[in-house]
């Protein structure tokens, strides 16, 4: 009976074992890859959401400060221009 893992039953399952850990080392790392892509996209779509509600209702929010603005500037008499 020759000695060493070489003869042992359980070599090729050890050596394919050996090479599917590898391969999730390798995995992992490209996933690690793809959640920076996926990150990168959810940070753009947020962004493009903020510039569009500011642009859809950005004007309602200034005609709301403006008469905001002018009720307070009644009663007191102020010059200031509220644009």
């Amino acid at each position: 009976m020759a000695s060493g893992i070489a003869c042992h039953p359980l070599f090729p399952f050890i050596g394919d074992l050996r090479m599917n850990v590898l391969r999730g080392r390798r995995t992992h790392r490209d996933e690690q890859g793809a959640s920076a892509v996926e990150y990168g996209l959810l940070i753009s779509l947020i962004a493009a959401v903020i510039v569009t509600a500011t642009f859809l209702f950005g004007g309602m929010v200034k005609a709301q400060f403006t008469h905001t603005c002018e009720r307070y500037q009644e009663p007191t008499g102020g010059s200031a221009s509220c644009e």
